[in-house]
């Protein structure tokens, strides 16, 4: 089966999350809408094989989750079925996104950027700021750390190597 044609023809992003078989043809779509933007950037296998999901929401009634800005960095957790079984949304005043998802025995750690002036832990007005975020799995707010300049300064990828994260950054500040 092809992609629906719905899912091509919306005015704001939807999330969609599509299987193919090792032919590379369709098995199966399921999307996820709001009002506005729902953008899914990133997705891997969790612990217990469900799905970790990574992107970003516009959306004023996505999901029982309200949106504090512009767009709110976004974490879905899925069971092996698609079910959601857990969520977050993080975010202030402007624009956040998470691009990744690590997770441990018993936290969450997500790689992501922001323009909210109150989440950056540096007092310019840059941009884009790189964020790290680490939640535990219940969803509760452990900490975060942010860093740039006076440019778009974010980190592309991130990995835990014995408790502590290593991550890759692009600086243009």
């Amino acid at each position: 089966s092809e992609i629906e044609d719905s899912l091509l023809s919306s005015s704001y992003y939807i999330g969609v999350i599509i299987k193919y078989d090792k032919d590379g043809n369709v098995v199966w779509q399921k999307k996820y809408v709001g009002d506005k933007a729902i953008q899914f950037n990133y997705i891997t296998k969790s612990n217990d094989g469900g799905f970790l999901v990574t992107g970003l929401s516009a959306a004023t009634n996505f999901e029982d989750l309200e949106n504090i800005g512009f767009a709110d960095a976004l974490f879905l957790k899925f069971d092996s079925s698609f079910n959601i079984e857990n969520k977050i949304l993080y975010g202030g005043t402007s624009g956040e996104e998470f691009t990744k998802v690590i997770e441990s025995d018993d936290f969450y750690y997500f790689l992501g950027n922001t323009s909210s002036v109150e989440i950056k832990d540096s007092v310019n007005d840059s941009s884009r700021d790189s964020l790290i975020v680490k939640y535990d799995k219940n969803g509760n707010f452990i900490w975060k750390n942010s860093f740039g300049g006076s440019g778009y300064d974010v980190c592309e990828d991130f990995e835990l190597l014995n408790n502590n994260i290593i991550a890759v950054c692009s600086i243009n500040s």
